[in-house]
């Protein structure tokens, strides 16, 4: 219990009244247990070996009470655990830079192989260009942009006409 006592005031109205609540909940369980374990030291201290059926039932109530207070905690505790894995802040921000920084990583490595490939292609037009003007101060024709149709392959024409 004092764990509990030791949690760091939550900011806002609505979370102080969900932590007080939770705080008051489990304070509850808890005292359900002390009071079923204490409950059953001092049924058990009877000095007659020979219990009536009474201080049985009186047995079976209390710990069946406590194994409820128990199942409640857990609940609690379960609760517990979902919220703080829902609302870890600090862990999803951490999360969420990581993942800014793998992708700017990414993109800088992607500009970089844009920046070669924009260079390269800038190459091969400049390579281009001079051939070109190389071929027409030669006076030959420059080379097509397509290949010709190979000699072998037969032309279809129209019979009909």
């Amino acid at each position: 219990m004092a764990a509990v006592s030791q949690l760091p005031p939550p900011r806002g109205g609505a979370l102080q009244r969900l932590q007080d609540n939770y705080v008051a909940r489990i304070d509850e369980h808890v005292d359900r247990l002390l009071d079923g374990y204490s409950d059953l030291l001092t049924m058990s201290k009877t000095g007659d070996r020979l219990q009536t059926e009474r201080e049985n039932l009186q047995l079976d109530i209390t710990a069946a009470r406590m194994v409820h207070a128990g199942e409640s905690l857990l609940m609690v505790v379960n609760e517990l655990k979902h919220i703080f894995l829902v609302n870890d802040f600090a862990a999803r921000n951490s999360d969420l830079a990581a993942l800014s920084e793998e992708y700017e990583r990414q993109a800088d490595e992607s500009r970089a192989a844009l920046r070669r490939l924009e260079l390269e292609v800038g190459d091969v037009e400049r390579e281009l260009a001079q051939a070109r003007r190389l071929q027409a101060l030669a006076g030959s024709q420059p080379p097509p942009l397509m290949s010709p149709e190979p000699a072998d392959t037969p032309h279809v024409t129209d019979s009909h006409s």
